[in-house]
């Protein structure tokens, strides 16, 4: 009879939770990563100036470790008057602290805020954004702006998405980068794409798009062209395998004559797989624990020799996830 009542309680206690207007949530989580190439060093070990290629004394690919730190927090309020829908503001803090490349430690605040209202098989979601990257401790690039999802569900298979974003980039200049300032500027993005549900454990994503980025000097001003694969996979007792392409077309707008003539033109493919291993197997204690191991390989083409590079990038992250 033990066991029966705490397994009772327990679904009293998820159906209140269901039941209750506002929700809280939040996210800790702990990692480890290695970069093959975290300095984004080029492939020929050579670099161009003013046309001419010179050999790397320094700056060549250099690989490095990282801890991982994330937090997480949101609190969403369902709407009475308008049921499936929602008001939700989110607070994410990701820092990767280096082993040996100082300069690259990162830290990132975003935060987001916007309601979410469902039209019968349509979903819109407008909100807010602000973000807040500190490089090497110092205050590197400051965002706000103003995005749009709207989804549509055609059928219980298939989902179609559609999204614009809005943003103005400042960027602040630092001792390590003291040229930022010269990539402030806006962006503009859209999208659009559909989600097929194959079976219930097989879901295929697909999404194209185009970015406009704005900036001071227009040598780091671009169109991108956006193409992006996903897979999900449902392994069963709460395990999953994700799996990514992505494929971004960068065209430069001026050439930096610094550099070369010529107009610079990227190519970044960025594959990745990540598999998740609930700990709930261990005991009650370890339900709220996720563990997660990544592999992401990511290759730049470029015309001009500074900027293509490979990298490979190998990571695992614990996270404890709480709701009230």
């Amino acid at each position: 009879a033990g066991p029966l009542r705490a397994e009772a309680e327990d679904y009293l206690r998820k159906v209140a939770a269901k039941e209750r207007l506002t929700h809280v949530r939040g996210t800790l989580g702990v990692g480890y990563a290695w970069d093959t190439n975290r300095n984004a060093g080029p492939a020929s070990d050579q670099r161009l100036f003013r046309g001419t290629a010179l050999n790397l004394t320094s700056g060549r690919a250099t690989d490095d470790t990282s801890v991982l730190m994330l937090a997480q927090a949101g609190i969403r309020r369902d709407l009475r008057s308008f049921p499936g829908s929602s008001v939700l503001a989110d607070l994410t803090y990701y820092r990767a602290e280096q082993t040996g490349l100082d300069t690259l430690d990162l830290q990132a605040f975003s935060f987001s805020a916007g309601p979410s209202l469902r039209f019968g098989r349509t979903t819109v979601s407008p909100a807010a954004v602000f973000d807040h990257v500190r490089l090497s401790e110092e205050t590197y690039l400051r965002t706000r702006g103003a995005r749009v999802r709207v989804e549509r569900r055609v059928d219980r298979r298939l989902t179609l998405t559609g999204s614009f974003a809005t943003q103005f980039n400042e960027h602040i200049r630092t001792e390590v980068v003291p040229t930022a300032q010269e990539r402030t500027g806006g962006e503009a993005t859209v999208k659009g794409g559909a989600q097929v549900t194959v079976s219930p454990t097989h879901r295929l994503g697909l999404e194209a798009g185009y970015q406009q980025r704005d900036a001071r000097k227009m040598y780091n001003a671009y169109d991108r062209v956006i193409v992006a694969l996903s897979h999900s996979w449902l392994l069963g007792k709460g395990r999953f395998l994700l799996t990514g392409l992505n494929i971004d077309r960068d065209r430069y707008r001026a050439p930096d004559i610094a550099i070369a003539n010529q107009h610079r033109a990227d190519d970044r493919v960025r594959g990745s797989l990540t598999f998740g291993q609930p700990l709930s197997p261990l005991g009650r204690l370890f339900e709220p624990f996720l563990l997660t191991a990544s592999y992401e390989y990511l290759h730049v083409n470029s015309n001009i020799l500074n900027y293509a590079y490979s990298n490979n990038k190998v990571s695992g992250l614990l996270t404890y996830r709480w709701e009230l």
